[in-house]
C-alpha cells in the first residue's frame, strides 16, 4: 500500500518541473518531407541547385530536394565506391576484382561514360575545377584532368607506410592536403604541381 502511495505522489511531481518553469516540449527542428529508397551504405555527393546527388553499392542517382523524385539513376550495376560533383559532372569511382574504373556521370541527365581504369584497387576520389585525385589502397595518389582518362602524374604518399592510407586528400584554394594514419606528418602539394 505504501508504495502506491509513493508511485501516486511520483506521479503528481513529475508534471511540476514544466508548471514551475514555464517550458514545453520544443517542437522539432526537421520535418520530413519525402523519404526515397535508394540502396544500401547511401553516401550523400552533393548537392546543387534543388538536386541531391547520392552513391552507393546500386549505383549513383539525383533526387529532387523538393519533392524526393528520382531524377535519374546511373551504374546500377555497379558498387560506387566515391563520387564527387564538380561542375556539371559526377565523377565516380567503381570496383572489380582488381582494378577501379573512374566514370564520368552528366549531372543534368545521369549519363554515364568510362573516364579511366586504374590497374590498382581505390576508394577514395576528390576533385577541383582543374583535376580528379584518387587515392589508392597502397596510398598512391593519382591526378587525372576533368576531361581525359589519360593520368597527369602519380606519387606514393609514403613509400615506408603505403599500408597505412590515411584520410581522404583535401583539395583547397591553397594546395592540395593529404595526410596518413600512423604517422606524425603531413604532406600538402599546390594543386597545380606536376610530379
Amino acid at each position: 500500500m505504501r508504495a502506491l502511495y509513493l508511485l501516486a505522489i511520483a506521479l503528481l511531481l513529475l508534471p511540476l518541473p514544466h508548471l514551475v518553469t514555464g517550458q514545453t516540449m520544443a517542437d522539432p527542428p526537421f520535418v520530413r518531407k519525402w523519404t526515397a529508397l535508394a540502396g544500401e551504405f547511401v553516401v550523400i555527393s552533393g548537392v546543387r541547385e534543388g538536386v541531391l546527388f547520392y552513391h552507393s553499392r546500386k549505383g549513383a542517382g539525383a533526387l529532387s530536394l523538393a519533392t524526393g523524385q528520382p531524377q535519374w539513376a546511373s551504374l546500377a550495376d555497379k558498387n560506387v565506391t566515391a563520387a564527387a560533383l564538380q561542375g556539371q559532372r559526377l565523377y565516380a569511382l567503381t570496383q572489380s576484382d582488381s582494378t577501379t574504373t573512374l566514370h564520368v556521370i552528366e549531372a543534368a541527365l545521369g549519363k554515364a561514360r568510362v573516364l579511366a581504369t586504374l590497374p590498382v584497387e581505390a576508394d577514395l576520389l576528390r576533385t577541383d575545377s582543374k583535376r580528379i585525385y584518387i587515392l589508392d589502397r597502397a596510398a598512391r595518389l593519382w591526378a587525372y584532368p576533368l576531361n581525359s582518362g589519360t593520368a597527369l602524374w602519380s606519387r606514393p604518399l609514403n613509400p615506408s607506410k603505403s599500408s597505412l592510407v590515411g584520410h581522404l586528400p583535401r583539395v583547397t584554394a591553397q594546395g592540395l592536403r593529404s595526410g596518413m594514419r600512423g604517422c606524425p606528418e603531413k604532406t600538402s602539394w599546390r594543386a597545380d604541381n606536376t610530379f
